[in-house]
């Protein structure tokens, strides 16, 4: 296409001076070609004969600002076409002293050589009113007007947080202060007006004028703090050993505590110090507690107060101390606005277990507000294990809740609680204890009365029961009707020893067969066992009567008594209902002692009636 064509031509014009460059080192960097333009070259030439025949490299323009000592000025610094910062003596104030001050801040800013301090660009001593300490133009605003308009830092650098960031920008002339005392310099005056922010939010450590040297560089240009011997400083901010005006008690110490000015300032919009008058001012400086904010997070006023701590030993080993410190609080802070923000549910939480109002909603309610707040709680430990509002207020959680589950009787879920705690309080554990061992008391109490319910429950092996019941009944009653029916007797004590001592054979066998239910619980057992014994007791009485010499047939009718010592057992102990067979015995006990001949009808209407009394009770539902 010619559009291509074109391109490649313009391209293979460009690229052809520097094909060696392109083809032997495409790394390195293609400087452009002097200009062939007559004009041009015409007009470079220009401006470097007035650059060699210049005089003056300044041109000092408006004023800037104005000090005790010393007057600022924008200028222009024509070797390098820049705009600058011009500090020079007031008039009048040209005096040697006062010009050996300004070389001297301007020797201990070369001295300091740091991103957050203005670096010198030169100091000419050319000028009639002494000499001209040159600086970078800093276009910007001290730092004073940022911590007076809050608003301002939003409209400037699109600042939401004011806080982070009023607080970044003092960690950065804690960093300034810190390589200050690394090369040995002492600032004494670090306060809002002498920290410059520039346009784009840089950060400046101003005025160096009172600034000392804790170490002698052996050329005499820096002031010595050794030498210090009066009063230097702002009394709003002064370190209470500046007071003195003893060199020998200033360090790194004393630049501490005017950090910690800046902290106040930075907290409260004013200086650390009050007083009418110098002596007020000294005084409070002295003073321990400095008020704060009330909503002052804890962490941030605990790091004020030791900065500006009267006693030096008591302050920051450093200005990097101090700034680590800050550091940590920002890093806190948003695990310490989690744990507030969580105190809110927390409040919810504690309203709704105080007056619980019942129902399965209200409690779902309950355990919703406790999930937020241990998990709010836990995220805010999770991210600052060293969190006391957190780890207090998780323990206020779990202590309503616990509180609440022991109220209601759930121990084990009280229990599990505890169990998250790392230090659990000792009077809710002490009383969850106390339930669990009621608990497990009534736990215990509750299966002894459904093993006893069970043991007596007579619908347990009713079938069995009562097959059992049925075969007993069905020998029991076979005998008599026999012997009623073909008029027999006992020939002798063997054949009625004989038949109860079969009966109990065939009970016990019957037992063994049916076991796993006709012996599952104390109700079958006693039934199973009262029989047994009965006939064995029968067969005892038999033994017993032939030993004695009874006669055979007042032997049988005891039979009919020990019926009734039986089946009365059994009415009054398991089964109130056979009243009506322990009734018969009795009756037929005594018709058959009256009347001997009628024995024989008697057992067979005794057992009759027994295993229909028994039928009724048990027959019906098997």
């Amino acid at each position: 296409m010619p559009r291509d064509a074109a391109l490649l031509a313009t391209l293979q014009a460009t690229l052809a001076p520097h094909a060696a460059t392109l083809t032997r080192a495409p790394g390195a960097t293609i400087r452009p070609l002097p200009p062939t333009d007559s004009i041009a070259s015409r007009r470079l030439g220009d401006v470097l004969h007035r650059l060699r025949d210049d005089a003056a490299p300044l041109e000092l323009e408006e004023e800037l600002g104005r000090g005790g000592m010393g007057v600022v000025r924008l200028a222009t610094q024509r070797a390098l076409g820049r705009k600058v910062a011009v500090k020079q003596l007031r008039p009048g104030a040209g005096d040697e002293p006062s010009a050996l001050r300004l070389l001297q801040e301007a020797w201990i800013t070369g001295a300091v050589e740091h991103p957050n301090v203005v670096p010198i660009h030169d100091v000419d001593f050319g000028g009639a009113d002494g000499p001209l300490v040159v600086f970078k133009r800093i276009e910007g605003s001290p730092w004073s007007q940022l911590l007076a308009d809050p608003g301002e830092v939003r409209r400037r650098f699109g600042i939401e947080d004011a806080l982070e960031w009023q607080l970044r920008t003092l960690m950065q002339v804690c960093t300034a202060v810190h390589y200050a005392h690394s090369r040995g310099i002492l600032h004494r005056d670090l306060k809002p007006e002498n920290v410059m922010i520039g346009e784009y939010g840089e950060v400046y450590v101003v005025d160096w004028g009172i600034a000392v040297s804790m170490r002698d560089d052996g050329g005499g240009r820096l002031p010595l703090a050794r030498d210090v011997c009066g009063l230097a400083g702002t009394p709003a901010y002064m370190a209470p050993e500046m007071m003195a005006g003893d060199g020998a008690q200033l360090g790194p110490h004393t630049d501490v505590y005017l950090l910690g000015g800046l902290l106040h300032a930075l907290l409260t919009g004013r200086p650390p110090h009050r007083g009418a008058t110098p002596l007020e001012l000294a005084l409070d400086a002295l003073r321990a507690d400095r008020e704060l904010p009330p909503d002052t997070s804890t962490e941030l006023a605990a790091i004020c107060h030791r900065a500006l701590a009267p006693d030096p030993a008591a302050r920051f080993e450093s200005a990097d101390a101090l700034r680590h410190a800050l550091q940590a609080f920002l890093d806190h802070r948003s695990s310490d606005g989690l744990a507030a923000r969580t105190e809110a549910r927390l409040v919810d939480l504690l309203a709704r277990v105080a007056t619980p109002r019942g129902g399965f909603e209200e409690q779902l309610e309950i355990y919703r507000l406790f999930g937020e707040c241990r998990f709010g709680f836990r995220q805010a430990l999770e991210s600052w294990p060293g969190n006391a509002r957190a780890a207090a207020g998780l323990e206020r959680a779990t202590r309503a809740l616990v509180e609440r589950e022991l109220a209601v009787g759930n121990h084990e879920a009280a229990s599990a609680l505890l169990a998250e705690l790392e230090r659990p309080p000792a009077d809710l554990v002490e009383r969850a204890a106390e339930a669990r061992l009621a608990a497990e008391a009534e736990r215990r109490r509750v299966e002894a009365l459904q093993r006893l319910a069970t043991d007596l429950d007579a619908r347990v092996g009713r079938r069995m029961r009562v097959t059992f019941a049925a075969v007993m009944a069905l020998l029991w009653m076979a005998l008599p009707v026999w012997r009623l029916a073909t008029g027999t007797e006992p020939e002798s004590y063997a054949s009625m020893i004989r038949s109860p001592l079969l009966f109990a054979l065939v009970a016990l066998a019957l037992a063994v067969l049916g076991r796993r239910t006709l012996l599952s619980n104390a109700f079958n057992r006693r039934v199973v066992a009262t029989v047994v014994l009965a006939l064995f007791a029968q067969t005892l009485l038999n033994v017993g009567s032939a030993l004695g010499g009874l006669e055979m047939i007042r032997a049988q009718i005891l039979g009919h008594f020990m019926g009734l010592c039986c089946t009365g057992v059994l009415a009054v102990t398991l089964v109130p209902r056979l009243w009506p067979a322990a009734l018969t015995y009795g009756a037929g006990f005594l018709l058959a002692m009256a009347r001997p001949e009628l024995h024989g009808a008697a057992s067979v209407a005794c057992n009759s009636i027994m295993a229909l009394n028994a039928w009724i009770i048990w027959g019906r539902r098997a």
